[in-house]
């Protein structure tokens, strides 16, 4: 996430030594905690055979060296070259709130001249959890809602996939349990059919016993009679 750590730049006014003049800006900056700031100390003589360049915070030397380069001694970057030197802070922290002075020494050729910047004023605000939170919400809100509304659909298919096949395994189900209540009632029907049949068949033969009983029982009671009839004759001969 970008920061912009200046909030105001206001240029330092030229402090003349004889004929060294320097110029330090910016005056003043605010930045936000964790933030990079870059001050920087230029001087108008040129073709200098030796310059050396002193950063000092709250009048307390930070950083001294003569000659061009790059330098990062303390986790700060130092640049020195022909007629200027920056001091960059990256990352800055709450403790590197200070003011910060730059100071010029032209030692060859001499004489010696020395000239300084009448500094920079440093103020490092501690960063807002809140604003952090905004800018994650800002930033994640988009790609949130398009991750959501792809679940949701996501969502949305597989309940309808497993709505379709409970309703073809109910449809399934419902065929299946038609088709063996009609097969249970086809055997009910028919062990009821085999029943009255073998109940048809028990009264033809009971019929047919009784009939065959009726027979036999008259054929045995026909000699009987014969026989009555016989005496009934005797006797009524003998009474005549």
């Amino acid at each position: 996430m970008y920061k912009c750590p200046l909030v105001f730049v206001l240029y330092e006014k030229s402090v003349k030594t004889e004929d060294l003049e320097i110029r330090q800006i910016p005056q003043a900056a605010n930045i936000s905690e964790g933030s990079s700031v870059t001050m920087t100390c230029s001087w108008n003589i040129r073709h200098s055979e030796r310059v050396r360049v002193n950063w000092s915070k709250d009048k307390i030397m930070i950083f001294s060296e003569v000659g061009k380069g790059n330098y990062k001694p303390d986790g700060r970057e130092y640049i020195i070259e022909e007629n200027y030197s920056n001091l960059t802070i990256p990352n800055t922290v709450l403790n590197d709130s200070g003011l910060y002075h730059c100071e010029v020494f032209v030692e060859i050729p001499p004489p010696v001249r020395r000239a300084s910047g009448e500094g920079t004023l440093i103020n490092v605000i501690a960063f807002q959890k809140t604003n952090l939170i905004i800018w994650l919400l800002a930033a994640i809100s988009p790609v949130m809602l398009i991750v959501i509304v792809a679940l949701y659909c996501c969502y949305r298919n597989v309940k309808n996939r497993r709505q379709n096949a409970s309703s073809v395994y109910e449809n399934t189900s419902t065929i299946k349990k038609e088709a063996l209540q009609q097969k249970i009632e086809k055997s009910s029907q028919f062990y009821v059919n085999c029943a009255e049949l073998s109940l048809s068949q028990q009264k033809i033969h009971d019929k047919s016993a009784n009939i065959y009983k009726l027979r036999t029982q008259q054929k045995k009671n026909q000699p009987m009679s014969k026989v009555i009839e016989e005496r009934s004759s005797s006797e009524i001969y003998q009474n005549v």
